[in-house]
This record gives C-alpha cells, structure tokens and sequence, in this order.
C-alpha cells in the first residue's frame, strides 16, 4: 500500500505541473473509501485554479472521480480520491461502540473521514428536520434504514415511536424488499411500514394533526405527554406529485415545524430540487449529477457532492459545516436479527410487567447537557455529534 500511495502522490504532482499548477502533495491520511492527499500550494493560488485538471486527474489515477476538499484544521487543500481496497463501514459495531455515550434521539450515520463514529441529534433545534438527498445508487435507502435502526437499538419504544413510508422507485414497482424490509416487527412502530400512496397520505395527514393538537396544548401552557414521533420518508418526491401535491406539501411542513413538539421528520429523495421544499435544518448528500444538483441538494455551493463515488459516499451539511463520512449499512440478516431481539425484549418486558426501558431516565449534569449540545471534534474524543449550527 505504501508503495501504491507513493505512486500516486507522484501521479497527482506531474498532472498538476503539467497544467501548470505550482503545487505538491505534503502528506495525507486514509479513510474507509478514500485517500485523502494533502496539497501544498504556491503562495496566492487558489484553490479553485485546481477545479479544470479534476478530469485529468481522475484518468490518470485510474479512479472514478476526485474532489477537492478544504481542510479547515491544516488551512491546506485535500485531494479525495477512492482508495483500491475500500473499508465497509458496518453498523452494529459501529452503534455498539457509541451505546454508552449516544444521547437520545441520535441516529449513527457511519464514519467520517477520520475513523470517528458521526451522530446526528436529530431532536436538537438546530437540526430540526434532515433532508436526504442523492440519485439512484447514492445509497440513500442503505442510510435511512441504518438511521432507524441505530435510533431503535438507542431508544426504548416508550420514548421514540417511528412512522416509516416507503415510495421510493422499487417501493412503488412493488419490487422485493425495501427500505424498511424486515422492520414490521419493530416495537417503535406506530403501524406498519407504509409503501401505497393512498396510505401514505393518510398517515402523513394524521401526523401533521398530531403536531397541530401537541401545538394547542402547547399555546394553553399543558405540558407535550407521549413519546417523541420520528416520521421517516424514503421516495419525498412520490408524495409532492399528482393533484394532492399542494395538500402533501403543506402536511410534510407542518410536521417539519413539529421539532419543538416531539414530532420530527427525515425525508429521503432523488429530486435535488426538494432542497428549496423548506428550511431543512441538516442535509446528507450522495451522488448527483452536476453541480447545480448539488448546490440545490445541499443548500450552499461548492460541496463538490457531484464527485462522490455513491454507495454509502455522503456529505453531511450543517451549520455551514461539510463533513464528508462512509455511511454505516447492515444487511438484511443483520436487520433481522435486530428486530427480532428488540421486539422478543418488548414482548419479555410487557408480559413482566415491567416498564420497557427508555434511553436514559437520569438528568444530565449542566457541563454534560452543555458537552451534548455541541459539535464533538474528533480530537475532543472518538465521537462527533451533529448537533450545534457551529
């Protein structure tokens, strides 16, 4: 590998002579899919004098793509390019090793470019609600499935209950599997998952009623009962399409609106148009194809999401922060089995008696809920929480 590395840090330096570029490459790191090259510029050049040899470089090293990426911790550029033996990045050890540590309502989304696990608080008023958005193979269904079930292994069921729908290409072609495939057993449901339209709005209907009624009770000074409701969309753009376009789009903005109330929303799409729908508050980007696609996608320009590689190659927008991960996956079994294990625990539980267990019952120290509330740098610690607008 070091020999390969050499090879192509030599690669990288006579392309960019060959256009010209006074430039050379000072060291780099490795991460899951990627080697991350770490360019040393001539004084006054910017990076974007680099964006026209992109083409060539890709060619020459014999990958898919490249991405230029700032690299705000060394104020140096990086050069992204897929590494030849890439490094899944699996689930269940992943959320394992965050068990202790994860807050509530925090899904797993898989490894940023330094090794560290990368959470997502989605009940955080920063957040607020998640687009995911990307183009066929980006691994957008992968990721949402990962999410509901690192939420579910991290929160007891008397605490976050799920409502999952499921329109996206092969969900209306009625194709094997699914997003949600073998998570009907999941204790967090509060019904099937949803793969028709016609039920789909319904359900969507009643969410957005939901939120309606906890914001009277809200304004009358009662206090929000019940356990927070995470509605997750994979296929958005199904929904905002036909004559009930205008009804849907004023139900899923009314749920968005709902983060206050416990009710919030992460909605997964192949229209990167979806982006201006409404104030997304987090954004996860695959794959798409062309930079406009992913400046609307994104919600800020020059992210670069038009150079990801897809399954699983994600950017993670928030706050004006662009952190690129390898998102998390488990297989089928792997689900399986999951679900089968919480729903024998709810059912063991329930016939004791006993309350089923919640994520955390004790209150938090203010230096804790103040750690919690903040985006955890890597140096800070293996873990980094999206959580702030920082």
């Amino acid at each position: 590998m070091d020999r390969y590395l050499e090879q192509q840090a030599n690669t990288v330096e006579d392309v960019l002579a060959a256009h010209g570029i006074p430039a050379r490459v000072a060291g780099g790191t490795l991460s899951p899919r990627l080697i991350h090259f770490l360019l040393e510029l001539a004084p006054g050049l910017r990076l974007a004098a680099l964006t026209p040899t992109l083409p060539d470089l890709a060619e020459r090293l014999g990958v898919e793509a490249v991405r230029l990426a700032p690299d705000a911790e060394r104020g140096r550029p990086t050069l992204e390019v897929p590494r030849p033996d890439p490094v899944p990045v699996r689930l269940l050890p992943l959320a394992r090793s965050v068990a202790e540590i994860a807050p509530p309502c925090t899904a797993t989304l898989g490894s940023d470019v330094g090794g560290s696990p990368l959470l997502l608080r989605l009940d955080a008023p920063e957040v607020g609600p998640t687009l995911v958005a990307g183009e066929a193979g980006a691994g957008k269904s992968a990721l949402l499935r990962s999410m509901a079930l690192s939420l579910a292994l991290h929160n007891g069921p008397d605490t976050l209950r799920f409502l999952l729908i499921d329109l996206s290409g092969p969900a209306r072609r009625a194709a094997r599997g699914g997003t949600w495939s073998d998570m009907d057993r999941l204790p967090h449901l509060v019904g099937e998952p949803v793969h028709d339209l016609l039920e789909a709005r319904l359900r969507l209907r009643w969410a957005a009623r939901l939120v309606e009624s906890r914001a009277e009770l809200a304004a009358e000074g009662h206090p929000i009962e019940g356990a927070h409701l995470l509605v997750l969309i994979d296929g958005l753009e199904a929904l905002l399409a036909g004559r009930d376009a205008a009804d849907m789009e004023a139900a899923i903005k009314t749920i968005a609106a709902g983060r206050d109330l416990g009710v919030e929303l992460v909605a997964g799409t192949n229209d990167p148009t979806l982006g201006d729908l409404l104030k997304w508050g987090a954004r996860v980007v695959g794959r798409v194809s062309s930079a406009g696609a992913a400046t609307a996608a994104a919600g800020v320009r020059g992210t670069g999401a038009e150079g990801l590689l897809g399954k699983g190659d994600f950017l993670a927008v928030l706050g004006g922060e662009v952190i690129r991960l390898q998102a998390a996956f488990a297989t089928g079994a792997e689900v399986a089995r999951t679900v089968t294990l919480l729903h024998e625990c709810a059912q063991e539980r329930a016939g004791s008696g006993q309350p089923r267990a919640a994520h955390r019952t004790g209150t938090m120290s203010d230096d804790e809920a103040a750690e919690r509330r903040g985006l955890w740098k890597a140096q800070r610690g293996p873990i980094r929480l999206l959580k702030s607008g920082s």
